[in-house]
């Protein structure tokens, strides 16, 4: 059944008691001598997780369509998902927060999960489909009940019904004739399967065409592929799929477990297909087959960018990690498959665009710049392309119209300090007269000003998010263990709110050294030595890795509040406890040295011998590290995470002046 989720307002909607100023601030940022490279700003902030709007899936985050009208999606700083769209002749972004729809039908906001990636694409008659926010999750579906709007309200219908439940990295592709597919994962890293759908325009509805790749095939062992951005050809009309299976049995379940590359296209839009020697493939197929295979034998690959040129061959970018340490562009002419090397392995992910002239140009970051540089038919210099912060980023770019040299390239988001984290389109024409002038520092890029209108009620401060319900925060970049902490030790360590929250459990890990009577309880108290919550005794006593989870009674902390969270151990004749950041943690819900905290950055750590254990409202004397100290991975701060609360959202925002 569809679910009509109508939310008609402005054209730039936000959450409740946003003040916002300077609706109708100039957006296009171009200098006046150089109108072939511009940049249209998105006027509110994005989020500084910056993986979850640069994810290497966001294939298509960014859609251009006729009449020179341009869509883009990505991620406000309160995590919240928005669409916006602008005819390239109006200089005007018209914004929608998606995250407002009755029923919440994206499941906004999203996590901390750079997998959570935004897909969209506008289908023949101009109705707008986006597929977001999944991490092996049920599938997340929405298509506007308007052609070519998006604030004259949103629907959630159905789409197959089956193999819906654990859907990761879903993508559009669109056909030269229209058709729309949809493709994504069911299933997890090491075991799961690639469905494709498509989608009928006349009766509006979906259907199975059915499953390409098949990872948990019994007796084939527990795999899973990791395509590379799909292609599709309007010159051939081929759509191109390059890909790489995932074995988690080996490897550690990253980049180390991918092996081989895989090839084949379609030349019906997604029911058949053929190798690189044209033959027809047998489909699913299983990781055993190695009959698209086109490189064997080697582990350590992570495809990106795709595209074909004028002669309709195909490419792809493939980084080849240790010991190879390469990165390469892999080229299929005819039954022939080759590469050439292009650089090093220390190039970030890519995205590939084709020119009329025959031309394939290739856009990644490294060490936080972004660059341009010509791959095909020959390679080129790296050219710096914007002297912009682009941390952590990976280029999505927007499909050309046929015969043009415009790349249009989704920035998000560039830090800019001060006034938060900015997005939007950069635009140029990739003539050689252009490409000349980057090269040789003669064209002016477009300047940044802080946006002026903020998706938020607080400007969140950089490592700091806002918390949602029931996901666990903790310290970044702690790994080492802490020594054993002997009776009436405590170690903690300082931590800012970026907004009002409830803490309602405090988790740890435990390894060795815990002894039977080694008891400890998890402490919460504030700057002045106020103990603000704590939580019961735990035993503490283990022979190999334990998880220990507590409740509290959910103390509140404030906006730019700084407490400390920490344990205390107190056991007269145990040996103490050894707490950890390594190992498998509380059920996969948090990931030390991964996990991105709610709280800015660990700041100073805390040692005290031979204190009581304290009573809530008790005061506490602590000893501090100097103000602004940091503490590195082999410092002595316990290893504590907290969890969100339900009620964090409903206290102490106020509003942003």
């Amino acid at each position: 059944m569809t679910q009509r989720l109508v939310s008609v307002g402005d054209d730039f909607a936000l959450p409740a008691k946003v003040v916002v100023k300077d609706v109708n601030l100039p957006l296009r940022l171009s200098e006046v001598n150089t109108p072939q490279i511009t940049f249209d700003q998105f006027p509110i902030e994005l989020t500084d997780y910056s993986r979850i709007n640069g994810t290497p899936t966001n294939s298509y985050s960014i859609i251009r369509t006729a009449g020179d009208v341009v869509y883009a999606v990505f991620y406000g700083s309160d995590l919240m998902p928005y669409i916006g769209r602008m005819k390239t002749d109006e200089n005007q972004w018209q914004l929608f927060n998606l995250g407002t729809l009755p029923g919440n039908p994206l499941q906004a906001p999203a996590a901390l999960d750079e997998h959570n990636n935004i897909a969209m694409m506008v289908d023949n008659a101009g109705y707008i489909h986006i597929a977001a926010n999944h991490h092996r999750s049920p599938l997340n579906y929405i298509r506007s009940l308007v052609p070519n709007e998006i604030t004259s309200g949103w629907e959630s219908p159905a789409m197959v019904g089956t193999q819906e439940l654990e859907v990761t990295y879903p993508c559009f592709e669109r056909m030269n004739d229209g058709t729309v597919i949809f493709l994504y994962r069911d299933g997890t890293s090491g075991d799961g399967d690639l469905l494709i759908n498509t989608y009928n325009d006349a009766t509006k509805t979906w259907s199975r065409i059915g499953m390409i790749l098949n990872g948990h095939l019994p007796g084939a062992g527990d795999n899973s592929a990791y395509p590379g951005r799909y292609c599709y050809d309007d010159g051939s009309g081929r759509l191109h799929m390059w890909w790489t299976w995932r074995d988690n049995s080996v490897g550690g379940g990253s980049t180390g477990s991918n092996n081989g590359i895989h090839y084949m296209y379609s030349l019906d839009k997604g029911v058949t297909w053929k190798n690189a020697a044209s033959t027809t493939m047998t489909l699913p197929l299983v990781p055993t087959d190695m009959s698209a295979a086109v490189l064997t034998g080697v582990s350590g690959i992570a495809i990106s960018g795709t595209a074909a040129d004028t002669s309709g061959n195909a490419y792809a970018i493939v980084r080849m990690d240790a010991p190879i340490n390469e990165m390469r562009l892999y080229k299929r002419v005819g039954s022939s498959v080759t590469y050439t090397v292009i650089g090093t392995s220390t190039m970030g992910h890519s995205a590939l665009q084709a020119t009329p002239d025959g031309k394939i140009y290739m856009v990644y970051c490294e060490s936080n710049v972004a660059y341009l540089k010509q791959v095909a038919p020959s390679v080129g210099p790296s050219i710096r392309l914007m002297k912009w912060n682009m941390t952590n980023w990976v280029p999505s770019l927007a499909k050309t119209l046929p015969g043009s040299y415009t790349m249009r390239l989704l920035v998000n988001p560039v830090r800019l300090k001060p006034g938060g984290n900015i997005g939007g389109v950069l635009r140029l024409d990739l003539t050689t007269s252009n490409i000349d002038a980057l090269t040789a520092g003669t064209m002016v890029l477009p300047k940044l000003r802080a946006p002026q209108v903020i998706a938020d009620t607080t400007r969140h401060t950089p490592g700091s998010y806002p918390m949602v319900p029931g996901q666990w925060y903790g310290p970044s970049g702690v790994r080492a263990n802490t020594p054993a902490l002997t009776n009436g030790t405590f170690r903690g360590h300082i931590v800012t709110a970026a907004r009002g929250c409830t803490i309602v459990e405090c988790a740890a890990n435990i390894v060795t050294a815990g002894s039977a009577g080694s008891l400890a309880r998890f402490v919460i108290y504030r700057m002045d030595g106020k103990v603000l919550s704590q939580s019961a005794n735990f035993d503490a006593a283990t022979t190999g890795l334990k998880s220990v989870v507590m409740p509290l009674p959910a103390p509140r902390v404030g906006k730019n509040e700084q407490v400390v969270i920490g344990v205390l151990t107190h056991s007269a004749s145990a040996a103490g406890p050894v707490f950890t950041g390594s190992g498998t943690v509380h059920d996969s819900r948090i990931a030390f040295g991964n996990a991105t905290s709610y709280f800015t950055s660990v700041r100073s750590s805390y040692s005290l011998s031979s204190v009581p254990v304290p009573a809530v409202d008790q005061t506490l004397g602590f000893l501090t590290a100097p103000e602004g100290s940091s503490v590195a991975s082999s410092d002595n701060a316990a290893l504590v995470v907290v969890k969100a609360g339900a009620a964090l959202m409903d206290w102490d925002l106020g509003t942003n002046e």
